[in-house]
């Protein structure tokens, strides 16, 4: 059941606010006139929005159904909805007519501008239906009464009914005659015109009034024709039937009441609002214009748009005189005492603030100023951007007297125990950040401070930034006595065993890492100090940077002893790798093995190889070699007693070249040295193989002629 019910509840929801959409459509479009099957639909969504309680809104909105009615009456005449269209409209003028009164007066503003369009073509339909409905002459009389009474309550001084009384006694006389055409409707046509008389003769001329289709009103063809904001009534209260732009409007037929309805889009922007026959003429040109001031006092709803920018906000006939133009304006600044309501943005920039009268006299002009200090107390509000930079905050009377100008300040201290309010600015960089009376005496000036150190332990909070670079961080007080100035400090050591917290950056370069009191008495000064080796192994810790360059890395200890470095023993026992060492010792292209292998401890001199078992000579001795020597092991020539007495084993060996190619003179026999010498000797006397292998001793100058 309740979801029977919530779903009903949506469903009528819906339906509900579709009719309200409908129904807002309905009024806002109007698509239907009256006769039109939904036309009854519409009528009550319009009659719906009287509900709302605003006066001057339903007034309007009465307004804009009668400007509807009215459209549908020209859209239905000479139709079969002519009838029930009129009837609407009566209706229509009827809520205009009560609501009218209900506007008030101080808010016809809103609706002047619609009411006299309005008032326009209420005239002009009732010029176009001068006929009689269904023979009724009471209820074509009865309707012109309401729309005189609609005119008359909107404000205009036309007389509709001076005119329907004529219109009626001719309705009356014409509509006996046996020529008069009468249409479906009931509504009869005006016989008395003619081709001659109808106003759309010329090319307008048709030849009988049936054709023409009761002619008499130049809107009903040319409504929709019209430019938007043009002129409501007739078209041939200007115009003739030949052309349009030939136009003449005679002004006097309307009053001078209802100019705005037509001109109101000429006018220029912020042009007066009011009727435009109040400055111009009818008939004259718009320049001549002409407006009585006389009895009007609201001159800014005209002339706002006109001032200057930041112009006084007033009346213009506080200053401005009428007949004298805008040039010559006076004001009478008596019993006004709101200067700055005007003059704020005639002051200088970061003037005083206050009243204009206080320091000017409007008589005098700006150029004399006047003030009256003892009456002021507040400085501030005018000086305060008459002070130096970091001036002093307080009021000005604390230092400077009103008469005396600025310049002879003077200030009373007495009392006073804030200086750094005033002196802050005044501190040198890097100053004592305390009060100045801690060090300064108000009498005396800054020279000459005195402070008083008693009982002050935190030296630091004043002469951090007086102490040199790289200086002892703690008190001042440990090292230095106030009364003595910085010069003698001394400092008790007694109990002080970090050293290094205050002498780190008296060390020299490379020194001992370690506390100043391993070496040091604090008694003795830096000179002299004693280092207690005893128990210490690691000597380079300190001593790494004493050894000569290319030294041994090991300990000290190794070689030297604490009494000092020459006479440096080392115990070569158990080392079998001297190049650890003495690499560095070797000359250049030595021998690359263990010293060892030559050297013993005793000393470099003396070294002996054993070459036993080696046959490598030429790792070792490829060097000794002369120029061009032998380039093969040194063992085929030499023994290891010394170089001296060479032999050579020449058994097997065929190419002597390879070795001797050097040993024979310019120009000598290319051939192997076998050819000719033994290897007994090079004299001339040579080895010759004869043809049966044999050697035979022959002389050289067998082969060799001296010629």
């Amino acid at each position: 059941m309740r979801s029977i019910l919530i779903k009903a509840s949506l469903i009528i929801g819906v339906i509900i606010l579709s009719l309200v959409f409908i129904g807002i459509v309905l009024v806002e479009k109007a698509p239907f006139q009256p006769g039109d099957i939904l036309f009854p639909a519409q009528n009550l969504s319009e009659q719906t929005s009287f509900l709302w309680p605003d006066r001057v809104y339903k007034t309007s909105y009465s307004l804009n159904l009668l400007d509807r009615r009215i459209d549908d009456l020209f859209a239905s005449i000479g139709t079969k909805h002519e009838n029930i269209t009129m009837l609407y409209l009566e209706k229509s003028l009827d809520r205009a007519i009560t609501s009218l009164p209900n506007v008030p007066q101080d808010q016809r503003n809103k609706i002047t501008e619609p009411l006299f369009s309005l008032v326009n073509r209420v005239e002009a339909l009732m010029k176009l239906i001068k006929l009689d409905l269904f023979g009724d002459k009471d209820y074509y009389l009865s309707l012109l009464q309401k729309m005189q009474i609609f005119i008359q309550v909107s404000g205009s001084n036309y007389d509709l009914l001076s005119e329907a009384d004529q219109a009626s006694s001719s309705i009356a006389s014409n509509l006996t005659n046996p020529g008069d055409s009468v249409s479906d409707n009931g509504l009869a046509i005006n016989s008395t015109l003619s081709a001659g008389s109808n106003p759309s003769a010329g090319m307008h001329d048709l030849s009988t009034c049936a054709e023409c289709h009761r002619i008499t009103d130049c809107r009903e063809c040319h409504y929709s024709n019209k430019p938007s904001m043009h002129f409501p009534g007739q078209c041939s209260n200007c115009h003739i039937t030949q052309d349009w732009s030939m136009s003449s409007f005679n002004h006097s037929k309307i009053g001078t009441a209802e100019c705005i309805s037509c001109h109101r889009s000429v006018a220029p922007e912020n042009h007066f609002k009011e009727e435009c026959s109040i400055c111009h003429t009818p008939g004259e040109s718009w320049e001549n214009a002409n407006f009585d001031h006389n009895g009007f006092f609201d001159c800014i709803s005209c002339h706002e748009s006109i001032a200057p920018t930041d112009h006084y906000f007033g009346q213009c006939s506080t200053c401005h005189n009428p007949k004298l133009g805008w040039e010559n304006a006076s004001f009478d600044h008596t019993r006004f005492n709101d200067c700055i309501s005007c003059h704020a943005g005639d002051s200088p920039p970061n003037h005083y603030p206050m009243q204009c009268s206080t320091c000017h006299n409007p008589e005098n002009g700006w150029s004399f100023i006047n003030v009256n200090h003892k009456v002021l107390k507040d400085c501030k509000s005018c000086h305060s951007y008459d002070t130096p930079a970091n001036h002093y905050p307080g009021q000005c009377s604390n230092c400077h007297t009103p008469g005396l100008g600025w310049s002879d300040a003077s200030f009373n201290h007495s009392g006073f125990t804030d200086c750094i309010a005033c002196h802050g600015g005044d501190a040198p960089s890097n100053h004592y950040p305390g009060q100045c009376s801690q060090c300064h005496n108000s009498g005396s000036g800054w020279a000459n401070p005195n402070f008083n150190h008693s009982g002050f332990t935190d030296c630091k909070s004043c002469h951090s930034n007086d102490a040199p670079v790289n200086h002892y961080s703690g008190q001042c007080s440990n090292c230095h006595n106030p009364d003595l100035g910085w010069a003698n400090a001394t400092f008790n050591h007694t109990g002080f065993t970090d050293c290094f917290s205050c002498h780190n950056s008296d060390l020299p370069t490379n020194h001992y890492a370690g506390q100043c009191s391993t070496c040091h008495d604090p008694g003795n000064g830096w000179n002299n100090p004693q280092f207690n080796h005893t128990g210490y192994t690691d000597c380079r810790s300190c001593h790494a940077s004493d050894a000569p360059t290319n030294h041994f890395q090991g300990q000290c200890s190794n070689c030297h002893n604490t009494n000092g470095w020459p006479g440096a023993v080392f115990d070569h026992s158990g080392y079998s790798d001297c190049r650890s060492c003495h690499s560095g010792d070797a000359p250049a292209n030595h021998y690359a093995s263990q010293c060892s292998n030559c050297h013993s401890t005793n000393g470099w001199p003396g070294a002996v190889f054993n070459h036993n078992g080696f046959t490598d000579c030429e790792s070792c001795h490829s060097g000794n070699a002369p120029p061009n020597h032998y380039p093969y092991q040194c063992s085929t020539c030499h023994t290891p007693d010394g170089w001296n007495n060479p032999s050579f084993n020449h058994n097997g060996f065929s190419d002597c070249i390879s070795c001797h190619l050097k040993d024979r003179p310019d120009e000598h026999d290319q051939g192997q040295c076998s050819e000719c010498h033994n290897t007994n000797y090079w004299d001339d006397k040579i080895l010759i193989i004869n043809n049966n292998g044999d050697m035979v001793n022959v002389n050289c100058a067998a082969c060799h002629n001296p010629d």
